[in-house]
């Protein structure tokens, strides 16, 4: 499981504020793609399922936004897979 966006550590291991924003659609859509262009780059393939917030700005188009991705879930998540998905989420930002 990953949490996006991912609670990230300064060099001397304190965590750093998360800065909330709301994410709508395109938003949300244009990061998913950036992350799924990050990872076809480097000739992987993670099957990832998105639930919460996006869902329901994405299929059930029920909200305009949301503050977060909440988890993404992989059935094939193993540790290169989430180094994969950290590393593309990072980039994305």
């Amino acid at each position: 499981m990953v949490h996006v966006p991912r609670n990230w550590l300064d060099k001397y291991g304190q965590s750093i504020q998360q800065v909330t924003r709301d994410i709508n659609r395109d938003t949300l859509y244009a990061a998913l793609q950036h992350v799924s262009e990050h990872i076809a780059a480097r000739w992987k393939h993670v099957t990832i399922t998105a639930v919460g917030g996006a869902v329901n700005i994405l299929h059930l188009r029920s909200r305009a936004t949301t503050h977060d991705v909440g988890s993404v879930f992989g059935s094939d998540f193993n540790k290169l897979a989430r180094l994969l998905i950290d590393e593309a989420t990072h980039s994305a930002r």
